[in-house]
């Protein structure tokens, strides 16, 4: 999906701005190489966006978690919020 921008903007912004939250983003390559969150875009840059690998060893890339939880006890975001404010909105007694 193609993206628009001037200057040299960080990598992190416009991987929000196509909804993937930045602390869920594990590894990002740009151009067949990995790169941090502190890369800086540059005109017709192809980038890739991958979550925590489980079953894949990863370890000689550049990984912007220094350890993945194995099992995750219990993740909330906001968008739970907005859920409980929707039940509420619609329960009717």
């Amino acid at each position: 999906m193609p993206y628009r921008f001037s200057g040299r903007p960080g990598i992190k912004d416009p991987i929000e701005i196509f909804g993937v939250p930045h602390t869920e983003v594990d590894l990002i390559i740009v151009d067949d190489e990995a790169v941090g969150f502190d890369y800086q875009l540059r005109a017709n840059d192809r980038v890739a966006v991958y979550p925590a690998f489980k079953n894949l060893d990863i370890s000689p890339l550049l990984k912007l978690r220094e350890k993945t939880l194995a099992n995750p006890p219990f993740i909330v975001d906001v968008n739970l919020g907005k859920l409980a404010k929707n039940a509420r909105i619609h329960i009717v007694v």
